[in-house]
C-alpha cells in the first residue's frame, strides 16, 4: 500500500520528474491515471468512484499503479552519448549503421 506522501518515480522515456494525476474525461471521469508533465506518458487507469476531492484515494492508487508497471527494457535509459551517435550515423546517410547501433543500445539483435 502506498503512503498518501509517497512522490511517483522519473518518467522512464524522458525522465521528466513531474508526474501529475487525471481523469480520463472521454470515459466520464470513471477512470484516472498518472501521466509524465514531459513526454505525456500515461501510467495503468484506476477506478475513481467520480471522487473529484484532491486528496481522494485514488490519486494514490494512480501514483502507485504508475511506480508499479512493468518497464519495457527498450524503454531504460539511454546514454546520451551513445544516442547522438545514431542520430549522426542517420544524418550522414549510414542507416544499416544506425539500425545496428540502435539495437545494441536497447538489447537486441541484428
Amino acid at each position: 500500500m502506498i503512503k498518501r506522501d509517497d512522490a511517483p518515480e522519473p518518467c522512464p522515456f524522458c525522465k521528466c520528474e513531474e508526474v501529475t494525476t487525471w481523469f480520463d474525461r472521454e470515459q466520464g471521469e470513471k477512470w484516472g491515471y498518472a501521466s509524465c508533465d514531459g513526454c505525456a506518458a500515461r501510467g495503468p487507469e484506476v477506478r475513481t468512484n467520480w471522487d473529484r476531492e484532491p486528496d481522494a484515494p485514488w490519486h494514490s492508487e494512480a501514483i502507485a499503479a504508475w511506480n508499479a508497471r512493468a518497464i519495457n527494457p527498450a524503454a531504460r535509459y539511454f546514454d546520451d552519448r551513445a544516442m547522438l551517435r545514431c542520430i549522426r550515423l542517420l544524418d550522414v546517410g549510414d542507416p544499416a549503421k544506425a539500425r545496428a547501433a540502435i539495437l545494441a543500445l536497447i538489447g537486441e539483435k541484428k
